[in-house]
């Protein structure tokens, strides 16, 4: 009977081993594809942002030349710099439909980490534009209401 069990036990090890092995080549696999769907989102992230800048920087620019009938040159350096940082920016952003199934994962960290970084630095763009048409706005509505009372002002002078 001795023998029996010792069988048992040694059959129920080596499925055991084989079990954990398979369970820990199938969660290698998992993370790989976890951290290949990060860098994609990553990825997807920032090159939505670099859609939508070039857009958003000729609106900004107009605003601003509306407001100010003209825009400053302090302003117009500004865009000038950073258009070019973006460009730059643009360049170092890896392209959306790229494989990346031969990468390790500590590759795949590294670039996960450049993509959001990079992103990062193409929100803040984003956020300064959308925030100086913001101003714009506030200095229109600004100008709309000195305007309402200057006319209010010369009608009850008559």
């Amino acid at each position: 009977m001795r023998i029996v069990t010792d069988n048992i036990g040694a059959i129920t090890g080596i499925i055991g081993a084989i079990t954990g092995g398979f369970a820990l080549w199938k969660s290698y696999q998992v993370k790989s594809l976890d951290l290949r769907l990060e860098l994609r989102k990553a990825l997807g992230e920032a090159h939505h942002a670099l859609r939508s800048l070039p857009e958003l920087l000729d609106y900004a620019d107009r605003s601003r030349r509306a407001v100010n009938a003209g825009a400053t040159l302090a302003w117009e350096l500004a865009l000038v710099a950073d258009r070019t940082a973006i460009g730059n920016i643009a360049a170092e952003v890896r392209d959306e439909d790229a494989d990346f199934a031969a990468m390790s994962d500590k590759q795949l960290e590294v670039a996960i980490v450049a993509t959001h970084n990079q992103f990062l630095r193409l929100e803040a763009f984003v956020t300064k534009y959308r925030e100086a048409v913001a101003a714009d706005d506030d200095r229109r509505r600004e100008i709309r209401r000195e305007n309402t009372n200057l006319a209010h002002a010369m009608i009850t002078r008559r």
